[in-house]
């Protein structure tokens, strides 16, 4: 998910917006969530959109979520919170909206979505394997209803796994670019046919 392209950029939610979609009102996800194909969540689960005060612990749950993910890319094994800091407010932030999954206060998971390209997807290690990703990716289709790209290493199994279950088809295998140069696969998923807009 590290592969830098450049994205279409689609129009930006308004700051301090929230999902008023399919995900309901209120954007709070009940307990077993029909857009995440009815998997249990643990957590109270509210979409929304990041803001200021969300900066340092969404920078700190990202670091968590790669050092548990990368364990075989050395250049992500190297990295510290302040280069990831960097790279969220440098790189990310001036061309994606970020959606947040949060209980509370608290940040379980985020997307980052340049237009219909999935820049990043997230989860804290303690919320993984509870809905939280699929309620986030559910937040991606909503936002993008025509389809979505993405990339992911080829041996992030877990990841793999897990676009796979929300329907995303590989389409392409290559090099991510440097600093890694590592194996990548390019996802798609296009909605069924009378799907999407």
């Amino acid at each position: 998910m590290s592969r830098s392209l450049s994205p279409r950029i689609g129009s930006r939610v308004p700051s301090g917006a929230r999902s008023e979609t399919r995900l309901g009102a209120s954007a709070r996800l009940p307990r077993r969530c029909r857009e995440c194909g009815g998997a249990a969540l643990r957590w109270a689960v509210e979409l929304r959109l990041l803001t200021q005060a969300d900066h340092a612990a969404v920078v700190r749950l990202w670091h968590a979520a790669k050092q548990d993910a990368y364990g075989f890319l050395a250049t992500e094994r190297g990295r510290t919170l302040d280069n990831d800091d960097l790279v969220l407010r440098q790189h990310i932030l001036p061309r994606c909206a970020i959606w947040l999954a949060v209980d509370g206060d608290e940040p379980l998971g985020f997307l980052a979505l340049a237009g219909s390209y999935v820049d990043r997807l997230y989860v804290a290690p303690a919320a993984q394997r509870r809905g939280v990703g699929a309620a986030l990716f559910a937040q991606a289709r909503v936002l993008s209803p025509c389809g979505l790209e993405l990339h992911t290493h080829q041996e992030n199994a877990g990841a793999r796994a897990f676009y796979e279950r929300q329907g995303c088809v590989a389409v392409s295998f290559g090099v991510s670019t440097p600093p890694e140069s590592a194996p990548d696969v390019e996802y798609h998923w296009r909605p069924a046919p009378g799907e999407g807009a």
